[in-house]
């Protein structure tokens, strides 16, 4: 029986361990499917996370609590709390700008904002076993306009939505009420972060 050679990816490359592996596959005439090898064609970045980083940040938020919720929620709000200082940066760095002040009372009032959700996930990784760690964030030196719209585009438009949509996805479909309830809160603040990058 002839064999026909073939490809196939297995992509996921979000989060610690994930990888796209590269599938190579014989297909012969009657259908049945044999793998000659597998190779990882890119290696996953444990970087995919919600909300904005600050400039500097060093630490990881990680736990070894056996729970996996609360691991979850325990890295959640080690970014949380990161978030603060980095809506706090960004205010002082669009006012060190002359931006409008409508923008920096929006940067610091979203830092505020983050401040309740450190709160609120902080509350949940307890319940589920961890206790989240504060942020270190090394002082980094201020950023020109370049580095600060580059910065803006990857931990503002890209991050803060990603948190946006996966907290409205969480608010809806958590089977626990005390998810839920603290994740609309989250969601209704984090896309207004979101529409101010």
């Amino acid at each position: 029986m002839r064999s026909r050679p073939g490809r196939a990816s297995r992509r996921c490359t979000s989060g610690k361990g994930s990888n796209v592996t590269r599938h190579y596959l014989s297909v012969t005439t009657a259908g049945a499917v044999t793998e000659s090898r597998s190779e990882i064609a890119e290696v996953g970045a444990d970087n995919c996370a919600i909300g904005r980083r600050p400039n500097g940040l060093v630490s990881r938020g990680s736990t070894d609590c056996d729970d996996q919720l609360g691991r979850f929620f325990c890295e959640i709000a080690h970014l949380e709390a990161a978030s603060v200082t980095a809506f706090e940066q960004l205010g002082d760095e669009l006012e060190h700008a002359g931006a409008p002040a409508s923008l920096v009372a929006a940067a610091r009032r979203s830092a505020r904002e983050e401040v309740t959700h450190t709160e609120l996930t902080g509350a949940l990784a307890r319940r589920f076993g961890a206790q989240a760690q504060a942020p270190r964030i090394d002082p980094r030196a201020s950023r020109d306009l370049f580095e600060l719209a580059l910065d803006n585009a990857s931990e503002g438009c890209v991050r803060e939505t990603f948190g946006a949509l996966l907290a409205h996805h969480q608010a809806l479909r958590a089977a626990d009420e005390g998810i839920r309830a603290a994740m609309v809160t989250i969601a209704d603040d984090e896309t207004r972060h979101a529409e101010l990058s």
